[in-house]
């Protein structure tokens, strides 16, 4: 890809080894070298919105992958499955961490990426019984299918998200995505 930069292999955004159409988030796969192993890296080129509806693309967002503390990975794989076949199931793969599933469910989706995060993670923005159209109309994020947890919780800002076809980067918060580039 010409004029395309390397992002370091050591974001979070790292574990997502296809091209991924995230919202306004768009990530390029550059290599695998085989089973198990996340030697692998990202790049984001110089006009990354070139990419939208690319054939690659994959409905996992990389913030649905690294957003999961390790210790809460749900098993989405077979001992020795290779990132390949992972990411074919719409799987999150990362062999970094000893010990838990290296092949494991994403996230669920969530209208935009501001609302995929852990359910021990939302903070209330509504009250029981609040509608969809009055947590939208607070800025909340909306998610009725776990009982027992906020069902209008504030959403997560996205520390350097790219905005494809807009050339800028957006503000930020903890457990956020990092920042690949400004151009």
């Amino acid at each position: 890809w010409p004029s395309a930069q390397k992002v370091s292999p050591f974001s979070p955004l790292f574990l997502c080894n296809k091209v991924v159409s995230a919202g306004p988030c768009v990530f390029l796969r550059r290599a695998s070298r085989g089973s198990n192993t996340a030697e692998w890296g990202l790049l984001l080129p110089a006009r990354p919105w070139a990419l939208a509806g690319h054939p690659a693309s994959l409905s996992t967002a990389p913030c649905r992958c690294s957003r999961i503390s390790p210790q809460k990975r749900e098993n989405c794989g077979f001992p020795g499955i290779t990132s390949d076949q992972c990411f074919a199931s719409g799987c999150c793969f990362d062999s970094n961490v000893a010990g838990v599933p290296w092949c494991f469910r994403p996230l669920p989706k969530q209208v935009s990426e501001e609302c995929v995060m852990e359910v021990s993670a939302r903070k209330n923005c509504g009250y029981p019984g609040i509608s969809p159209e009055e947590c939208a109309s607070r800025k909340c994020c909306f998610s009725d299918n776990i009982f027992q947890v906020p069902w209008c919780f504030f959403p997560i800002s996205v520390e350097g998200t790219v905005c494809a076809g807009q050339g800028a980067v957006r503000g930020g918060g903890v457990g956020a995505c990092r920042v690949l580039s400004q151009w």
